[in-house]
């Protein structure tokens, strides 16, 4: 036999108080001599013997009542599973924002929760895991408060991450557990069927199963076009399943309705909205459409803030190519040989490009050493046709170790990082068969400190970033001669170096995403014991903050919590906007199929509604609880009390 609360048969200790009462209550007789009362006497004792024994019946079923009282109220039960007891109870919910997609009239992740209150079990220690918190050795009572105050979470679920931090809950303990992993199961960039299984854990997935698949979504916001005067943004918006529907998108300025257009039509399941309005000074915008399946992608927010142009100055041979990359009106580009340089105007420019130097001289090296320390970006376009001990030099000055060498063969541009923020917002998809340029020779670098962008097919870096000092550092490897490196013609050119340029300068991008480690530069020129927060209507922050000259360069990753405007408060002044975004990730409603999350193994049990998987448990665990056979002991043993009292000696 079990008990459900155990410390409760710390009252049995009071079953002395009747025991205590009884012997209080005896009474002394006096003995009285009478003549001629034989016959009275013999009644007199035999009705004190009577008596005696019905206080003695009565005190026997006052205790009974009492024992069986508290033993109702400690949930004694029965268990064929002798495990039961000493076995790992943990429920993991997906709290990501897919599961706001409409079961029946509620979504799924409050289906969920309403199915989960309603659990019962006798295990007196339970574990509750989400995408972003852990709840360990909770009761029953506690693990429904906490489930009942589960939030959606920006942080996107991941089956393969699901099941680590399971297994890292449960540590090296062999003892066998019990799993229940309630989900949608979206698809991610991990293979399901590489996933880890422990041999002690009996896993009970439950794939909750969407109403609908339809859905419409505001993807991404940029500029298109900008001149003098306007700008055109345009706008991507996306649609899941087969869905007929052609939203209106509406475009507001804090709260002001600027424009309405309607999407014409989807091709690949990708329609564009364009919207063409004047030249802001600051624009806070919200882009919104509607649609019932998911709600959270149906807003995005974004900030046009007027700054100035972007400083951008090659060093080096003349170049074309350079020329028409940078001749947008929102760059001011210069070209300058090495010989007419002034030295002066480097700091106050935001991108230096040294475009086949020959030689790097020292008080070039000593100025870029300054210029990267202070924020600013450098690209290093190499000359293959002179000694490597100038870009060593500079290397070895900013304390980057690496390794130069020329490779004097002909290798293929094949491979593109496609989560390097460079390249946020500029594929669709991820391409994996494509024009490959290539170049006849070029300079590998090999450095522990790279981050590569671009990659040839021998696996050497094309482009590589490197984070020196404070600054970044971008290395070409080979210069952008049409006849030798066909890259300088490939489409791949434009928004490498156009966004290179543009994260340059302070207050770049028209928003920020949200579970996303974000690097921004606030031009801000703070004093001793001065931060930057931010903060709207509901929450406010101090983020981490890099403070460099006249500017300072702020974190974000897991703050904020939720989308919309911030203000960059410094000193209770407000300084600047930004805008947070949900990853759309969560609006690509495509989920593993039951075959790929078991792929037939024996420790996975498959559902698809949290009832059916608790009712399975609660059915193999074979529990026999005795509250109720001992609350009507009680009741019976206080109607034997009654009838004792009533009825004895009559």
């Amino acid at each position: 036999m079990y008990f459900k609360h155990p410390f409760i048969l710390l009252a049995l200790i009071f079953l002395a108080i009747p025991i205590i009462v009884h012997l209080f209550k005896l009474q002394s007789f006096t003995k009285i001599e009478f003549t001629n009362v034989k016959l009275l006497k013999n009644i007199t004792l035999k009705n004190r013997k009577s008596s005696q024994l019905k206080k003695i019946l009565v005190l026997i079923s006052r205790m009974l009542i009492f024992l069986f009282l508290i033993l109702a109220f400690s949930q004694p039960y029965l268990s064929q599973n002798k495990t039961n007891q000493s076995s790992q109870l943990i429920f993991y919910l997906d709290n990501s924002y897919s599961m706001q997609v409409k079961q029946t009239n509620i979504s799924l992740f409050d289906a969920a929760i309403q199915d989960l209150l309603k659990f019962e079990t006798t295990i007196p220690q339970i574990t509750l895991l989400s995408n972003n918190a852990i709840f360990k050795n909770l009761s029953l009572e506690q693990f429904r408060y906490q489930v009942s105050n589960l939030k959606l979470s920006a942080i996107p679920f991941d089956y393969n991450n699901a099941l680590l931090k399971i297994s890292n809950t449960l540590g090296s303990e062999k003892v066998k557990s019990t799993v229940f992993m309630i989900s949608d199961f979206q698809k991610s960039t991990q293979d399901s069927s590489k996933a880890t299984l422990r041999a002690n854990i009996n896993y009970n997935l439950v794939q909750l199963q969407p109403k609908t698949l339809d859905n419409v979504s505001i993807d991404s916001v940029f500029i298109s076009e900008q001149n003098a005067t306007t700008l055109t943004l345009t706008v991507i918006v996306k649609q899941n399943g087969n869905t007929a529907k052609r939203p209106a998108v509406s475009l507001f300025n804090s709260n002001l309705l600027i424009a309405k257009s309607a999407v014409s039509e989807f091709q690949n399941q990708t329609a564009q909205v364009n919207f063409t309005i004047k030249n802001p000074e600051r624009f806070i915008g919200t882009l919104s459409l509607e649609d019932p399946t998911l709600n959270f992608d149906n807003s995005l927010y974004f900030v046009i803030d007027k700054s100035s142009k972007i400083n951008v100055l090659s060093i080096g041979i003349q170049s074309e190519i350079l020329a028409k990359l940078y001749r947008d009106a929102n760059f001011n580009f210069s070209q300058n040989q090495l010989q007419n340089l002034d030295y002066t105007k480097l700091n106050s420019q935001q991108l230096i490009i040294l475009n086949e130097l020959e030689l790097i001289p020292p008080i070039l090296k000593n100025a870029l050493v300054s210029f990267l320390k202070n924020g600013g970006t450098v690209v290093i376009i190499p000359d293959l046709n002179k000694s490597l001990s100038s870009y060593s030099d500079l290397f070895n000055a900013l304390n980057l170790q690496s390794a130069l060498k020329i490779v004097g063969e002909k290798q293929f541009i094949t491979t593109i990082n496609y989560n390097h923020p460079l390249f946020d917002n500029v594929f669709d998809k991820q391409v994996q068969n494509f024009d490959y340029p290539s170049v006849d020779a070029y300079i590998s670098l090999k450095s522990s400190k790279s981050n590569s962008l671009i990659k040839f097919s021998n696996g050497d870096d094309f482009i590589s970033q490197l984070k020196p000092l404070n600054g970044n550092l971008y290395f070409v490897a080979a210069p952008f001669s049409p006849v030798t490196n066909t890259f300088s013609k490939a489409p791949l050119i434009v928004p490498v170096f156009y966004n290179i340029a543009v994260q340059s300068l302070a207050n770049n991008w028209l928003y920020y995403l949200i579970n996303k480690q974000n690097y921004i530069k606030i031009e801000a020129d703070l004093k001793a014991d001065e931060v930057l927060s931010l903060k709207n209507a509901d929450n406010s922050f101090i983020p981490l903050q890099n403070i460099k000259s006249n500017a300072v360069i702020i974190e974000t990753q897991d703050l904020p919590e939720k989308p919309g405007f911030y203000e960059v408060d410094k000193a209770n002044t407000k300084i600047g906007n930004l805008a947070f975004n949900l990853n759309r990730q969560e609006s690509q409603l495509y989920f593993y199929t039951k075959s790929a999350l078991t792929n037939k193994n024996e420790t996975i049990s498959y559902f698809t509604a949290v009832p059916e998987a608790l009712q399975s448990f609660k059915n193999g665990t074979s529990v026999f609880e005795l509250w109720k056979i001992c609350l009507a002991f009680a009741l019976l043993f206080y109607f034997a009390e009654l009838l004792l009292l009533k009825y004895f000696n009559k």
